[in-house]
């Protein structure tokens, strides 16, 4: 579990951030509905929103892993 936690955290920051400096390279053509990088712009807002964002996962690890169990909530 902890694996795929840092896993998926580090995949979604890794795609956030290839998408945001592929949009920054394309300019306001980054943003048009015909763009392939429009398109994963709203992919990785999509996969952010459903699966959960690094911010949940974050707290999530600290509190399984990090904490040690007599302190755990």
């Amino acid at each position: 579990m902890k694996n795929a936690l840092t896993v998926k955290m580090f995949c979604g920051q890794a795609g956030w951030d290839i998408a945001g400096a592929g949009s920054e390279l394309l300019g306001g053509l980054g943003y048009t509905n015909e763009s392939p990088m429009a398109k994963l712009l709203r992919d990785m807002r999509y996969v952010s929103i459903v699966e959960g964002g690094n911010e949940v996962l974050r707290d999530l690890l600290y509190r399984r892993y990090v904490i040690p169990v007599p302190r755990r909530a």
